[in-house]
């Protein structure tokens, strides 16, 4: 992936997360209010967990319902992750969190950007599991 990942920052990653991976399918668990330091770390160890998905198609569950937002220099280093994971594979993503959260507003996409991808929100875990589940994709029952 892009050298954007790379920091020389002396500070230290605020906002935490949990990356799962069964089959071809992704669970990460997004928490509290993150900055540029956490954004890098979670870029490095999403492209670590993909290594074994890359040109396959692959699907991804991203739980917000604790993320809290964050700093403004997060946005490109997030937007480089997902233009590199859809090229790398990333068919479906199915995003937790309550509905019309402005929380929301950095994972909205023009429409027919990534014609590709397919990216929907739901209000729980269980709906974003059956979603994708029924596009095909299969994950061990205690998965999440």
């Amino acid at each position: 992936m892009s050298n954007i990942f790379n920091s020389s920052s002396k500070f230290a990653g605020h906002g935490e997360y949990d990356i799962k991976r069964s089959g071809n399918v992704l669970y990460v668990n997004l928490r509290g209010g993150w900055n540029e330091e956490a954004a890098i770390a979670y870029a490095k160890d999403i492209e670590q967990s993909i290594k074994p998905l890359i040109n396959r198609p692959w699907a991804i569950i991203s739980n917000l319902s604790d993320w809290e937002l964050f700093t403004p220099e997060c946005f490109p280093i997030i937007s480089q992750l997902v233009i590199q994971a859809i090229q790398s594979g990333l068919c479906k993503e199915a995003i937790v969190s309550q509905p019309n959260s402005v929380k929301l507003q950095p994972f909205k996409l023009p429409k027919d950007a990534f014609p590709t991808f397919q990216r929907r929100f739901f209000p729980g875990l269980l709906e974003a599991k059956s979603w994708l589940m029924e596009e095909g994709f299969e994950f061990e029952d205690s998965f999440i």
